[in-house]
């Protein structure tokens, strides 16, 4: 954690904790979907990702200098809304999970379209069994 991210205490002020799963969402796409979102998600696609809902857990306080590791996956994949759990921790000791629905969106009318079948069948193999 940097000091940007602290309040004068030195612990995480809880809103940035928000970019940082917004930056964990746009690496998640990138990395796990094979879809950066710059030149391919909202260029070539032209779509969008907003955020439909989120409720956040905060277990304990992250502090200035701990390198907090989190890891993002699929629980629902539907026509154009996607459902997300996310965890962060420290050395394994969690910290704070999420619950997040975010959608596809069409850049140019701003309205929701289907998740592209490219993307969706990788979403799908993400999901975990039973879930």
């Amino acid at each position: 954690m940097r000091y940007f991210h602290c309040d004068p205490g030195g612990i995480v002020y809880f809103p940035r904790f928000f970019e940082m799963f917004n930056a964990v969402l746009e690496d998640w796409f990138a990395e796990a979907l094979g879809c950066p979102w710059g030149p391919d998600l909202m260029g070539a696609r032209k779509l969008g990702i907003p955020t439909l809902a989120i409720r956040a857990e905060f277990l304990r306080a992250s502090r200035l200098g701990e390198a907090l590791d989190f890891v993002l996956w699929p629980t629902r994949v539907g026509r154009s809304s996607i459902g997300l759990a996310l965890s962060g921790g420290v050395a394994g000791a969690e910290r704070l999970r999420a619950i997040w629905t975010i959608c596809t969106v069409s850049r140019e009318a701003f309205r929701p379209v289907p998740i592209p079948d490219d993307l969706r069948e990788r979403m799908l193999r993400l999901v975990p069994a039973g879930t």
